[in-house]
């Protein structure tokens, strides 16, 4: 009996040595966090919708293409229809909480999209912490002016529309305030891009309001430690709320009339509606053409909804954002 009590009084001291350990890594470098959730985001797999092969049948795909730019990570996934260079041309950000995730997981989506009509290129960009804010931005407008250059003969280069899910969503958020808001521009020395017209933005599932979330009064623990760590790792301040990268990561800032029509969706649990919701009204009050897709209370839609193609919201969110492209043609 003594011995068992003396092996339990060793394993509450190696338990709490371990959180104690823990505690104060977290509060010296965003990177145990980060190492967390890419373990963590590795277990998550794309599902594969039940056409996905007639879709697949329809279209070409160029895999791993390197585009010009100063930081790594570039490599693009194209996804088009052979003589379809008509309609706009989707640039792609993917998710992943800025410091996991991979263009990969974009790829079912981006087969139906191409198989009905709208090239897609998705891209990869550099993770936080090993680059910080505001590289990935820039970076993307790197991928749509290499995508410009380099291939007329395949795809309208002429027209974009910038877009992405979840942390991609907030970039191509960047990109596009950016481009038509010249202060955050010159706050982040975004070169302005030539010859190229974005004319939509495709945003699902994204913060726009980062440090909503944290001043927010019924913010959960786990919440809060999420939001700081990921925010830390992306713009790399511990202080981050209080910074001047604070202010400019946060898109509803700068939005203006010039911006082009925009599509914007979440899902109701564990997401961003509320900031999705804010940045809707915001563009409405500049007179943007914004169109949106959120839910009611009556059923629970999860964050990332719209990747699930053959599900209800997933349906929904694809039809409605093809209705949306039309009217950019």
């Amino acid at each position: 009996m003594k011995l068992f009590k003396r092996i339990i009084k060793y394993l509450l001291i190696l338990i709490g040595g371990a959180g104690l350990a823990i505690v104060i890594a977290i509060n010296v470098s965003p990177r145990p966090f980060v190492f967390f959730l890419n373990h963590a985001a590795k277990d998550e797999a794309a599902i594969r919708p039940r056409a996905y092969q007639s879709y697949r049948d329809q279209i070409s795909i160029k895999k791993d293409v390197r585009y010009s730019s100063q930081s790594a990570k570039n490599t693009m996934d194209i996804f088009y229809k052979k003589d379809n260079r008509t309609k706009p041309t989707i640039i792609w950000a993917h998710g992943g909480a800025f410091v996991a995730g991979d263009k990969s997981g974009t790829t079912y989506w981006a087969t139906k999209m191409a198989a009905n009509g709208y090239n897609v290129v998705s891209i990869n960009y550099p993770l936080a912490p090993d680059r910080q804010y505001p590289t990935q931005v820039n970076q993307m407008r790197e991928a749509i002016q290499f995508v410009h250059r380099n291939y007329a003969k395949q795809l309208n280069v002429q027209k974009v529309v910038v877009g992405g899910d979840s942390a991609g969503a907030h970039i191509a958020s960047q990109v596009i305030a950016a481009q038509y808001n010249h202060q955050l521009a010159t706050a982040i020395n975004y070169h302005h891009l030539r010859d190229v017209k974005i004319v939509g933005g495709l945003l699902y599932c994204g913060p726009y309001d980062i440090k909503q979330m944290v001043n927010k009064k019924h913010v959960d623990t786990m919440t809060k430690l999420f939001v700081n760590q990921v925010g830390w790792a992306y713009l790399g301040d511990k202080d981050w709320k209080n910074s001047a990268k604070g202010r400019l990561v946060s898109t509803v800032n700068y939005v203006n009339k010039q911006f082009p029509p925009i599509f914007i969706t979440d899902g109701n649990n564990g997401s961003f509606e509320a900031q999705g919701k804010e940045l809707y009204h915001k563009l409405r009050e500049e007179g943007v053409a914004t169109q949106a897709l959120f839910f009611g209370k009556e059923r629970k839609v999860n964050h990332e909804y719209q990747f699930d193609l053959d599900s209800r919201a997933g349906k929904e969110c694809f039809e409605d954002t093809q209705d949306f492209l039309k009217n950019l043609d």
